[in-house]
């Protein structure tokens, strides 16, 4: 997991969350409300959407909340390197919102699975 990423909030502008898309080196950012709650998740791909079908007129108006995916997939920090692993196969999502008791704690990601899950391996651990 990584603590470290701060997340977007629904009221910030569209514009400024594709800012710190570029820069982060995920794919998506969390959104969350003033209680470090995940209200919902940007990716890229949102975004894309958005400015290709924006790109005649951009609207500095459009925010976040606006384009987000409002019913984000989050997981748990006691779910094992395995279930993630089972859950971000094939077209799902490559990054998740880590929450416990319904606040935001950071990400996990495809690659956070796969060293976890090479540890293991490594270290001849069992994978459940």
């Amino acid at each position: 997991m990584d603590a470290s990423v701060v997340p977007l909030k629904a009221g910030m502008g569209l514009t400024q969350a594709v800012s710190h898309l570029v820069e982060s080196r995920y794919p998506g950012l969390p959104v969350v409300n003033d209680e470090n709650v995940v209200v919902g998740f940007l990716s890229e791909h949102d975004c894309l959407r958005y400015l290709i079908s924006s790109s005649y007129y951009v609207d500095e108006r459009v925010q976040v909340g606006d384009v987000m995916f409002r019913q984000a997939l989050t997981a748990s920090p006691k779910e094992t390197a395995l279930n993630l692993a089972e859950r971000m196969e094939g077209g799902k999502p490559k990054i998740y919102p880590v929450v416990e008791g319904g606040k935001y704690l950071g990400v996990v990601s495809r690659k956070h699975v796969m060293r976890a899950l090479r540890d293991a391996l490594t270290h001849s651990k069992a994978l459940v």
